[in-house]
């Protein structure tokens, strides 16, 4: 796409823009403006995918890119706490972080592995239930994620070993008010970022796709069952060489 035209944000993991020259999604939505919640109606999209040489292929891409879409029309009016400045302006709201730390998931010791099919509108709508004001929304969100962490290194971490200082990375630490947190409860370890230590904090998950590529080209199993619930080790990916011409 022409530079500059998928505007400031970036989408996760691939780059997702909304300049496909070849593709086109229509999505009619219904969205809850008091509880932000969004419904899809019907979802309408057209690919330009020439010749098909594996059918099974393009429709299977042509479905995910339904959900691309989708996204991509949600994400036009999307709003987020750029530098914490909502949450910093709000009250966290203690009765519902009492409520949200009682799922077990954290009280079960790593390795572990989860992600929104358990932490997904199940587990947030007591949060939506509450009716927050925007302010104290994100403050709650916030000091949940703080208070998450805090707690988990306490009761999986210091009683076997001292915690002199936590490294932090993502993008997160872009969050001064979630960072502000953390250095509150972590004290009187110190709290970094793993750009302090000369790894750019927004390169972690490139450098663990690398290192499981490289671990998966030597022929050796990468995963962890004993997180991820696998029966066995095995290899993630595939390596695809190109065809040999004379």
């Amino acid at each position: 796409p022409k530079e500059g035209i998928h505007g400031d944000y970036r989408g996760g993991t691939i780059g997702a823009t909304p300049a496909f020259s070849a593709t086109t999604h229509i999505a009619e939505v219904t969205v809850d403006e008091d509880l932000g919640t969004v419904t899809v109606d019907k979802i309408w999209c057209a690919h330009d995918c020439g010749k098909a040489l594996s059918p099974v292929l393009v429709e299977g891409q042509i479905e995910g890119s339904c959900y691309m879409g989708f996204g991509e029309v949600v994400l036009e009016h999307h709003l987020v706490d750029e530098g914490g400045r909502l949450a910093s302006d709000g009250t966290a709201d203690r009765d519902l972080l009492d409520r949200l730390s009682l799922d077990d998931y954290f009280q079960r010791p790593p390795p572990k592995s989860t992600g929104r099919e358990r932490f997904g509108e199940v587990f947030l709508a007591p949060f939506l239930d509450a009716s927050l004001e925007p302010a104290d929304a994100m403050a709650t969100a916030t000091a949940f994620t703080a208070e998450t962490i805090a707690a988990a290194l306490d009761r999986f971490v210091a009683p076997t070993m001292g915690i002199d200082e936590v490294i932090a990375s993502g993008g997160g630490v872009k969050n001064p008010e979630l960072m502000g947190r953390l250095r509150k409860m972590l004290s009187p370890a110190l709290l970094r970022t793993s750009t302090d230590h000369g790894i750019d904090s927004e390169a972690k998950e490139a450098i663990a796709f690398a290192i499981l590529a490289h671990e998966t080209f030597h022929k050796r199993p990468s995963n962890l069952p004993s997180a991820t619930g696998a029966r066995y080790p095995c290899l993630l990916g595939k390596v695809c060489h190109p065809p040999v011409r004379s």
